[in-house]
This record gives structure tokens, C-alpha cells and sequence, in this order.
């Protein structure tokens, strides 16, 4: 069948023919206005007229011998995406050898060593996250170097490190839900686009304006509005992140491209709230670092830690069992839970072939596709 949108359709010729204005004044705004009104939210025609897109530069810095361009604030995927490298590295070239990495031990000290670089990335991001009209071009303008430093330091290679023990800030959490929407392309000149976008939860608001077709958000509850509660992506409350009059939803949204000699090598990203930087994180490591093949490096078991609450969430799977009393052993505390995030990625070859890989994940919806 054929989903037909004619008020949106009408909605997107106003802002053909107007810009932005034929969004956020005219009919379309009072519209929104109103119904945000009528469901009890505070939305005011000044808030709609006075927003404006802001266009900055990605972050850049390194993902193990590769160089990162990625999401810049007000998310914090992108700098935890290059903090979780930086953690990571050192000890996934002792436990990342081909020969262990078939054996549940060997499974076992990578996704370990993903975990730890995962907590301490949260812990940096509760003590630093949030909008900024400044955002960082660097890791080191966000994350201080010498706090990194001492949080690697902190990182065991034989055993879990409790998130309050290296905390910076924190509270506890609860659950996780939600959707997001990635594309990665690249056509035959090279030009690359990696883009996620988000209304945050499914179907945004569960709102829609009857006359122009407009889905509302939910964004805000990206923001923490106290200390002891968490969001719907169970992330804990955080001063960093607080809500504050003109700030901007934080996020974890991870576009990426990777590079090679200035090339693309890997345009990567996903849906899944605060899982998206791990998730991202893990397949780009598999693919790039470990040498699996995209498909495989895309659909290989995954884990997630955020810090609080203190405890790794586990695909569940064949393999799911050896893995969780291994993670157990060395003093993890192991959910067990559904399988999560689609990534979306292409991969392209090094020189000289340059052939281009497109794959989705098999977890959700989504399709690859080559034109």
C-alpha cells in the first residue's frame, strides 16, 4: 500500500517556498503552538520564531589507527565514542589476538574490556555532557586529559571497577526504550554522509497536528530535570546535563566516518538512545580493529554499561550463557536482555580495490542497498 501525507505534504511546499519561516511562524507554528497547549505543555510563539539550526564542525580525534569525524555536542555519543578508543586500546591489543578471540575467555576479555571503556565513558559524561554555544573540535576540550588519564588508570584487566568508586556524578537509573532513525551513504565519487535524526521515543510525543501532518517530539526528556531521577533510556539524572532556559536536548546520537589517508573507510551509526555510542563502538572495533567482515562485525553479540545502575546488559543468545558467568567471574553483575540498536554502515576497502560494503542490521528494521 501507499501511505499518503497530505498535510504534511502541505506543510513541506510552505517550507519550500518560505525557508524556515514556513515552519516555525505563520500557520503551521500556531498550530503546533496549539496543540502543545491544549495537552498542558509550555511552548510560547517567541520559543519557535527565535530557534535557530546551528551548523558545526564534527568532532574529530582518533579511534585507534583511524581518524574519527563524529557527532560534536550537544550529543555526548561522539566524544564517548572516542573516549571508550582511548580507554580501550591498551587492553584490547593483549586480549584482542586472533587466536583467543574464539574461545569464551578470549570473548570474554574483550567484552570486559568494552565495559569497563564503556562505564568510565558515562562517568566523563555526567560530570561534562550537555549544550554548550562553544562545542568541542577536540576529545580534550570536553573531557580533560588529566581526568582521563586517572580513569584509565583505574581500568583492571582482571576485574569490574564499581562505577561509585570513580564516579564524578551520578545517580541511579531504571529502564530503556526508544527509537531513532540512521542512514549511511556514500556514492562513486567518494562523497559520504553518515546522519542520524530522532524524535526521541516512537512516535515522538504520540502527538501530531491535524492540519499540517507535524510530529511532535519528546525530546526534552533527554534533559535531567533532577538529580535522583533517570530518563526513558534509564541514563541517571546529571548536573551537566540539567535543564536550562535556550539549551538544547543532550543526546547520544553517533554519526561516523571513519578514515583512512583521508579517505572514507567506515560511515557508521544507529538508533538506541545511550546505547548508540556502545554499540557503534563495538562494531566499528570488530570490523576495523579485530578484521571481521562488516556483516559479522554488525551482527556480533553485544554488550552495554552506563555506568549506574552497575551492571552490564548482555545479548541474549547461544552464547550468552558461557559469556555472563565469565563476565560474573571477574565481578560484573550481568543482565540478560533483548537484542538492541540497528546499525546501519558501509564499509569500503582499503586501496586499491575501494569496493563499497553496504549493510543493515539484521536486530531491526532497515535495508542495504546499492543504486
Amino acid at each position: 500500500g501507499v501511505l499518503r501525507q497530505p498535510a504534511l505534504a502541505g506543510t513541506l511546499r510552505l517550507i519550500a517556498e518560505k525557508g524556515p519561516a514556513g515552519f516555525y511562524q505563520g500557520a503551521v507554528a500556531e498550530e503546533v503552538l496549539a496543540v502543545v497547549k491544549a495537552r498542558g505543555g509550555k511552548l510560547a510563539a517567541v520559543d519557535l520564531a527565535g530557534y535557530r539550526v546551528r551548523e558545526i564542525a564534527p568532532l574529530q580525534g582518533k579511534f585507534f589507527a583511524y581518524k574519527a569525524l563524529t557527532m560534536p555536542q550537544p550529543s555526548a555519543g561522539g566524544a564517548q565514542l572516542l573516549a571508550m578508543a582511548e580507554f580501550a586500546e591498551p587492553f584490547l591489543a593483549k586480549v584482542g589476538k586472533a587466536k583467543e578471540r574464539g574461545t569464551v575467555a578470549g570473548e570474554v576479555g574483550v567484552l570486559h574490556a568494552f565495559a569497563e571503556a564503556m562505564r568510565r565513558s558515562f562517568v566523563l559524561r555526567f560530570a561534562y555532557g550537555g549544550d554548550t554555544n562553544k562545542p568541542a573540535a577536540r576529545l580534550g576540550q570536553l573531557y580533560p586529559r588529566k581526568v582521563r588519564r586517572k580513569l584509565q588508570r583505574s581500568f583492571r584487566a582482571d576485574g569490574a571497577t564499581p562505577t561509585a568508586r570513580i564516579a564524578i556524578g551520578g545517580s541511579t537509573v531504571a529502564r530503556q526504550r526508544g527509537n531513532t532513525s540512521h542512514v549511511s551513504i556514500i556514492d562513486s565519487n567518494g562523497m559520504a554522509v553518515a546522519s542520524t535524526h530522532t524524535i526521541n521515543l516512537l512516535f515522538g510525543a504520540g502527538m501530531v497536528t491535524p492540519k499540517g501532518g507535524v510530529w511532535l517530539n519528546n525530546e526534552l526528556d533527554d534533559f535531567s530535570f533532577t538529580l535522583k531521577d533517570s530518563n526513558a533510556f534509564g541514563l541517571a539524572g546529571n548536573s551537566a546535563g540539567l535543564f536550562r532556559a535556550g539549551a538544547r536536548p543532550p543526546s547520544s546520537m553517533t554519526p561516523t566516518i571513519l578514515l583512512e589517508k583521508g579517505k572514507p573507510r567506515l560511515l557508521i551509526g544507529a538508533p538506541g538512545g545511550t546505547r548508540i555510542p556502545t554499540a557503534v563502538f563495538q562494531a566499528a572495533w570488530w570490523h576495523l580493529v579485530a578484521g571481521l567482515p562488516l556483516q559479522q562485525a554488525v551482527a556480533k553479540m553485544r554488550v552495554h554499561h552506563q555506568g549506574f545502575p552497575d551492571r552490564i546488559w548482555l545479548e541474549r543468545g547461544a552464547a550468552a550463557d558461557g559469556v555472563s558467568k565469565g563476565l560474573e567471574g571477574i565481578g560484573h553483575k550481568v543482565n540478560k536482555v533483548a537484542p538492541w540498536c540497528n546499525i546501519q554502515a558501509v564499509g569500503v576497502t582499503s586501496e586499491p580495490s575501494r569496493q563499497l560494503e553496504a549493510v543493515s542490521d539484521n536486530r531491526y528494521e532497515g535495508g542495504a542497498m546499492a543504486m
